[in-house]
């Protein structure tokens, strides 16, 4: 069913699906990693169209029906993608993407606040989901072990604030109830659009994935420069955001590593990495 006709009545179920203030808040999904714990298993990502008084969603304008359409297939593009590669590696994870073809999974928010220069933007959106987002009902509904939440912002494409997850309530309140994964995606960014391997990255990291692209306290800079001698592909070192709609990056073993689905890969016992969190 094409997305214009679906949309107007999943708006409509988005608000009956509303529960009541802050009774609605019940977070069954706590680990030590946060929202989110084993890949393998069932992943519900909940997207939030957000709104502020710099930037909106108006569906009636072309180009932000193109740009929702967009995030849409590329969502798609980017769980199928990151599917297949955990099954590589005998997992078993179901990805449910669909919030055209599934209840729960669509919501609409308009802040008061310019919410794109970050300073207080997750603390919003958390309270946000804690009051209008009931993760009891999707965990029971989806039988879910995973819940993500994508906060989908319609950005201008020159400016240059682009997407990623919050690490904050896996770095400090880890296995506290109140402790949720959300990805900040820009649609547009530097003259440029959201690509599938970039959603499919962002999506990682709520698994354990970590950036490769540039020293860290996890990642050493001879290790970097080792990924740039090697020109490596690696989804978590290097995007090519030409390429939007399809995934030509790798999913090398050091991701399935940090995503506890090896028990050690070459790259990380030759090179002394360590993953936290399992």
């Amino acid at each position: 069913m094409k997305l214009a006709v679906r949309l107007l009545s999943i708006l409509l179920a988005a608000a009956l699906m509303l529960p009541v203030g802050a009774l609605a808040y019940d977070n069954p999904f706590v680990s030590p990693r946060g929202s989110c714990s084993s890949i393998d298993g069932v992943t519900v990502l909940v997207s939030i169209f957000v709104n502020d008084p710099v930037h909106s969603w108006n569906y009636d304008l072309k180009a932000d029906y193109e740009s929702y359409s967009r995030i849409y297939w590329r969502l798609k593009t980017a769980s199928e993608w990151l599917t297949w590669q955990a099954q590589r590696y005998q997992a078993n994870p179901r990805i449910i993407w669909d919030w055209h073809n599934q209840p729960y999974l669509y919501y609409f928010y308009i802040s008061d606040h310019y919410l794109c220069d970050q300073s207080y933007t997750y603390d919003e959106l958390r309270t946000y989901i804690q009051k209008n987002i009931n993760l009891k009902q999707i965990k029971d509904y989806y039988k879910a072990d995973n819940v993500i939440f994508f906060a989908m912002y319609n950005q201008d494409i020159n400016a240059n604030k682009g997407g990623y997850a919050w690490s904050w309530d896996f770095n400090a309140n880890a296995g506290q109830d109140y402790a949720l994964e959300i990805i900040w995606i820009t649609d547009e960014d530097s003259g440029l659009t959201v690509s599938a391997a970039g959603l499919a990255h962002e999506m990682m990291h709520c698994f354990g994935a970590i950036d490769l692209y540039a020293a860290s306290s996890h990642v050493p800079k001879a290790y970097v420069d080792h990924l740039s001698a090697v020109k490596s592909k690696d989804i978590m070192y290097t995007i090519d955001y030409h390429t939007p709609d399809t995934i030509g990056e790798v999913f090398s073993d050091l991701d399935a590593y940090y995503m506890g689905l090896l028990p050690a890969s070459l790259d990380q016992e030759r090179w002394g990495l360590v993953r936290t969190g399992f």
